[in-house]
C-alpha cells in the first residue's frame, strides 16, 4: 500500500512484459511466473445485482473462464450462476476488514476470500501450473471512500494468501469507471489471455476494438436483464404470494438466457448443439415451488427452449435470444392476477450495493414490497452507469462534449442543490437529493421513498440529514447487528403510512369534486 499514488496505470497498447516476475501500478497487480508456466488464468469477480450476467457471457464469448464455469466444468451439478452473498461471507468479510469500515468492504472481502478458498481447492486438485485466479473489483472515481476499496482488498487479499496458503500467485485488477479506466482494462485482458503475446501492433489494436465490442454487448446483456427484472417486480406486485416464487424463477431463467454465450445476439445462430446438451443432461426436468432458485431457472430454461425447438422449429440453432425472452414475457403475463394495479410505487434509493443486494445485505425488502403487493424502482444501479464502461461512438462523443463545452452544467448536481444538497459529499447523494427534487416538484409519480446505506456511511448520512422530500421517507442503516425482523417492522409501518396517506388524499379528491358539483 506505500507510494499507491506513484503507481502507473496499466500500459495500453502494449506487448506483455516477459522479463520480470511482477509489475505493481495504482489498478492492477500482474504476477508473470504463472502465465509463463502455462497456466491458464481464471476470473473472479465479487457480487453486484445482475453484473455477473454480463461477466458471464463476456468470458465465454472472450474464452476465458471465470471460477462459477470451472467449478461448473468440475462438477455439473453446480449452478451456473455464482454463489449469493451469505451470513458467513459477512462474518468472514468482518473479521479481515478494518474496524470501521463501511458493510459493502466487509462483504466483498468476505466473498473475495470465500472465492479464492473455493479456488485454492481445484487448483490443488488441478495442479499448480494449470489454472491461476485474476481477481477484480471495481473503485469508483468520486469522494467516497470506496475509491480506495480495491487497492485495500488488494492488501489484505495479499496477507491472507500468504498467511494461508505461503504465496501470493494471483493478478489482481481494479476496474475504474472512466474511458482511461475501461481502455487499461481491455489490455489487461487481452494480456491475462495471452492474445497479445508476439503480436503485430496492428493484431494488438484489432484485438482491442473486438474486446470493445464484445464488452459493449455484455453490457447491453446486462441492460437488458435490468429491463426484464423490472417487468418481473412489477408482476410480483399484481399476483398472489402462491405465484411470487414462479415469478422468481422466471427471471433466472432470463437471467441464464442472458449470461450464456451459446445464445448469441446474432439472430441468425442461437440455441446450439452445445447448449442444448448442456440442459438436456440436467438430472432433474421438474421445477419445485419453493426449492433451489439457481436449479429451477436451470430447469425452466430447458424445458422453454425445448418446447420452442419443438413447436418453431426442427433446426437446431435458429432460435434467437429475443425470441426465448419473448416466450418468458408470456409465460410471465400468463400468472393469474389478483389486483389491476400495484398498492402503490415505492422508490428504492441510497448506497448502490444495498439497493442491488437487497436480497442478500438488505433483509431480502424487496420480496417483503412484492408480496404486500407494491412495486419497487431502483433509483440507483447498474443501468444508470453502464454507460460509464461502454466504449461507443455515443459514449465517446458525449465525453468530448462534456469536457470541451465550456457551458456544460452538471443538471444532477443543480437538482440536488434544489433539495439542499448543494455540494458532492460523495457516493450517491447527488442521486438521493436529485430524486427529492424530481419528488417535490411533481416530475417522480412515487408513494414512498425507502433509502437504504450501510452503518458509517458518510455520503448518506449527510445526505439523509440535509434532503428534505414531501412523501414518506424511510431511512434504513444496515450493519452486522441489524436484525431482519426489526427492519421488516419498521417498512411495514412506513406502508401504513402511506396508505393512510392516499386514502386521505382520495377522501380530499372526492371532497373537492363533491363541493364543485354543489357548486354547480
Amino acid at each position: 500500500m506505500k507510494n499507491v499514488e506513484g503507481r502507473p496505470g496499466y500500459p495500453v497498447f502494449s506487448r506483455p512484459s516477459t522479463d520480470v516476475t511482477y509489475i505493481k501500478g495504482v489498478n492492477f497487480y500482474r504476477h508473470y511466473e504463472q502465465h509463463r508456466k502455462g497456466a491458464r488464468p481464471i476470473v473472479i469477480y465479487p457480487p453486484l445485482g445482475n453484473v455477473w450476467i454480463a461477466l458471464e457471457y463476456f468470458g465465454q464469448r472472450f474464452g476465458i473462464k471465470t471460477l462459477t464455469q470451472l467449478e461448473r466444468d468440475d462438477d455439473s451439478s453446480k449452478p451456473q450462476n455464482p454463489p449469493n452473498i451469505n451470513k458467513e461471507t459477512e462474518n468472514l468479510g468482518t473479521q479481515y476488514s478494518p474496524e470501521g469500515i463501511c458493510g459493502p468492504f466487509k462483504s466483498l472481502m468476505g466473498y473475495t476470500l470465500q472465492s479464492a478458498i473455493r479456488f485454492e481447492k481445484l487448483r490443488e486438485a488441478m495442479g499448480d501450473d494449470v489454472i491461476y485466479p485474476v481477481f477484480m473489483t471495481h473503485e469508483s472515481t468520486g469522494l467516497c471512500r470506496e475509491r480506495t476499496y480495491g487497492r485495500l482488498a488488494e492488501a489484505h487479499l495479499h496477507d491472507y494468501y500468504m498467511h494461508n496458503f505461503g504465496h501470493a500467485n494471483f493478478d489482481f485488477y481494479i476496474l475504474k469507471d472512466s474511458v482511461q479506466g475501461v481502455m487499461e482494462f481491455v489490455s489487461f485482458l487481452l494480456d491475462v489471455s495471452g492474445r497479445n503475446i508476439g503480436a503485430s501492433r496492428f493484431r494488438i489494436i484489432t484485438n482491442f476494438i473486438d474486446t470493445v465490442n464484445l464488452i459493449n454487448e455484455a453490457i447491453e446483456r446486462l441492460d437488458m436483464a435490468e429491463i426484464f427484472e423490472k417487468d418481473v417486480r412489477y408482476t410480483q406486485s399484481l399476483i398472489s404470494e402462491n405465484d411470487f416464487h414462479k415469478a422468481e424463477v422466471i427471471l433466472q431463467g432470463a437471467r441464464l438466457a442472458l449470461a450464456s454465450g451459446d445464445l448469441p445476439n446474432n439472430k441468425k445462430s442461437g440455441v446450439t448443439h452445445v447448449m442444448r446438451q448442456k440442459l438436456e443432461d440436467l438430472p432433474e426436468r421438474k421445477v419445485i415451488p419453493g426449492g433451489n432458485l439457481a436449479k429451477a431457472g436451470e430447469v425452466f430454461l430447458a424445458n422453454v427452449l425445448d418446447e420452442m425447438h419443438q413447436r418453431e422449429t426442427a433446426v437446431i440453432g435458429e432460435i434467437p435470444l429475443a425470441n426465448v425472452l419473448d416466450e418468458m414475457h408470456q409465460r410471465l403475463n400468463a400468472l393469474p392476477r389478483i389486483r389491476e394495479i400495484p398498492k402503490g410505487v415505492i422508490a428504492i434509493a441510497g448506497e448502490i450495493f444495498m439497493v442491488e443486494e437487497m436480497a442478500s445485505s438488505a433483509a431480502d425488502l424487496g420480496s417483503v414490497l412484492g408480496k404486500l403487493g407494491y412495486y419497487y424502482v431502483k433509483t440507483v444501479g447498474h443501468s444508470h452507469y453502464t454507460h460509464k464502461v461502454r466504449l461507443d461512438l455515443e459514449r465517446l462523443s458525449a465525453f468530448l462534449i462534456r469536457k470541451l463545452n465550456p457551458l456544460h452544467r452538471d443538471q444532477k448536481a443543480e437538482l440536488a442543490a434544489k433539495a439542499g444538497l448543494r455540494r458532492d459529499v460523495g457516493g450517491h447523494s447527488l442521486d438521493t437529493g436529485k430524486l427529492a427534487t424530481l419528488i417535490n416538484e411533481g416530475k417522480a409519480d412515487y408513494d414512498g421513498v425507502i433509502e437504504m446505506f450501510p452503518y458509517n456511511c458518510l455520503p448518506q448520512i449527510m445526505a439523509a440529514n440535509i434532503v428534505k422530500c414531501e412523501i414518506p421517507w424511510l431511512r434504513l442503516l444496515f450493519g452486522e447487528q441489524a436484525g431482519r425482523a426489526g427492519i421488516i417492522t419498521r417498512v411495514e409501518a412506513s406502508l401504513d403510512t402511506i396508505e393512510r396517506r392516499k386514502q386521505k388524499a382520495k377522501e380530499r379528491r372526492s371532497a373537492t369534486i363533491g363541493i364543485a358539483t354543489n357548486q354547480n
